[in-house]
């Protein structure tokens, strides 16, 4: 397995995981995706990925004595079903070895290289870019295939994430739409605002 260590360019961050997640993994993992508007560079990208690839892949066939090897078809680079441009990284917290528990931490740089406390909120719709290793392997079950594992963000805007659902409507780019759908309980808040100043006018008149 070859490990080769890349910078992407900087995208949209979505669904940041910059602490260890555990819900589907007792391990616990962190991730992030990127969408790159620039097509240019994101191919510029992933052409340099590709190349690293392919020669990990001649280098495989040599070593198995195969002529074609399987391919794992789930690439961690890929334009998504809707059309973006998508940079996907991961990395365990933990795993076991040989010589016992390993830990990972992943490393948050502002845009100017000063390294962030290891909570810090970092949000869908942040601009980052990522520290990656290009790790290539091969599993007989499996096939050849390629991962790309998140060692460090820098975050150029940062987006902070609001609730459970670490997102909000800005993080999608969604700003406010005047006479559109309102929220049941968005309703009653603008109903009070436009309401304050007959409220003042007429509370004489309530018997309380």
């Amino acid at each position: 397995m070859k490990i080769h260590k890349l910078t992407t360019p900087i995208g949209k961050a979505f669904y940041p995981k910059l602490q260890p997640d555990y819900k589907w993994d007792e391990n616990g993992q962190y991730s992030c995706k990127i969408h790159i508007d620039d097509e240019g560079i994101f191919n510029e990208f992933a052409a340099n990925v590709d190349k690293l690839v392919e020669q990990a892949y001649k280098e495989e066939l040599v070593k198995q004595g195969k002529k074609k090897l399987k391919q794992f078809n789930t690439p961690p680079i890929r334009i998504t079903d809707d059309g973006d441009n998508e940079i996907y990284a991961k990395q365990v917290a933990k795993k076991q070895t040989a010589k016992g528990e390993r830990t990972f931490s992943i490393g948050i740089y502002d845009s100017q290289g000063n390294k962030l406390p290891a909570d810090t909120n970092v949000g869908s719709g942040s601009q980052v870019r990522m520290s990656v290793e290009l790790a290539t392997w091969y599993v007989p079950a499996l096939g050849f295939g390629y991962s790309l594992r998140l060692r460090a963000v820098q975050v150029v805007e940062l987006v902070e994430y609001s609730g459970p659902g670490g997102d909000n409507a800005e993080s999608f780019g969604f700003d406010q739409v005047k006479g559109g759908f309102v929220a049941e309980d968005n309703e009653e808040e603008e109903s009070d605002e436009e309401s304050e100043e007959e409220n003042k006018t007429s509370s004489s008149a309530v018997p309380f």
